[in-house]
């Protein structure tokens, strides 16, 4: 098509599968895609060294907004106890669900941890958890029952481990779902995530305080978000309605961004 219509072609970067070794076949069409692209919108500024002297914008990640469920979804029926920490995502070596449960077992903590996602280590999740009550493992469901979930009143962990380069160059835009619907996040200090425009929203932590000392450990973390939960010191309210201003905002530079058709733009 770029060639045929003259378009321009934009590329949005959410992950980088080049840096994952799972997906090189994936990472030889990236790179043909690097090559051809006019210009980028990037989840983080990260990215900036993979795309050269090309024009990009910065995007939070990708966000679509559902506030009712589908008639064709029916909520979690599934009783919960809340306050609940809750994982949803990948369900193998990248996510860090297995680095979550690893500490979280470990630890003292009574508040239950809910996962969900699918992916190739999912026998092995549920092994895991399967004599431990204080872990459910929900498998793979719909944004919607998702969306019950988040709904109620829980925690959110992205627990990815930083020292990847798939950390580096990959950024969960599930945080910003949960941001938006104010909900607490946790995550660990990944490059992706600090350096993206919504990191003074996110708690950020370390698996352990000799790791990285700048940080509370995912422990205190927990307990600490626990606290803001019980004692009602966590404006959700205003933190949604601040993010979806950060968002509207980058929407319209997206726009103008295309609108130029990446002429000599850059920042």
């Amino acid at each position: 098509m770029k060639s045929l219509k003259k378009f321009n072609l934009i590329i949005e970067l959410e992950e980088v599968y080049s840096k994952i070794a799972d997906y090189k076949r994936l990472g030889m069409f990236e790179s043909h895609g690097f090559k051809l692209a006019d210009g980028f919108i990037l989840a983080s500024r990260t990215m900036i060294s993979l795309i050269g002297e090309k024009p990009f914008v910065i995007s939070a990640g990708y966000y679509e907004r559902e506030l009712e469920e589908t008639p064709s979804d029916k909520i979690i029926e599934r009783d919960l106890a809340e306050p609940f920490l809750l994982y949803s995502g990948r369900i193998d070596g990248f996510g860090g669900v297995f680095d979550l449960i690893r500490e979280f077992r470990s630890s003292s903590l009574e508040v239950p941890l809910v996962i969900t996602g699918s992916g190739d280590r999912m026998a092995k999740i549920k092994q895991l958890v399967k004599n431990d009550e204080r872990i459910q493992y929900l498998g793979n469901i719909t944004r919607s029952k998702l969306l019950s979930l988040v709904l109620k009143n829980c925690i959110c962990i992205n627990p990815m481990n930083p020292m990847l380069d798939y950390a580096e160059f990959s950024f969960p835009s599930k945080i910003i779902w949960w941001l938006a619907q104010g909900k607490i996040v946790l995550s660990t200090p990944c490059p992706s995530v600090i350096n993206s425009d919504v990191r003074n929203y996110i708690r950020f932590f370390s698996w352990s305080s000799c790791e990285n000392p700048r940080f509370t450990t995912f422990v205190q973390a927990v307990q600490e978000s626990i606290g803001m939960l019980a004692s009602q010191e966590c404006n959700s309210g205003k933190t949604s309605e601040e993010l979806l201003a950060l968002l509207k905002k980058q929407q319209r530079e997206m726009h103008d961004l295309i609108a130029k058709r990446m002429c000599g733009f850059s920042r």
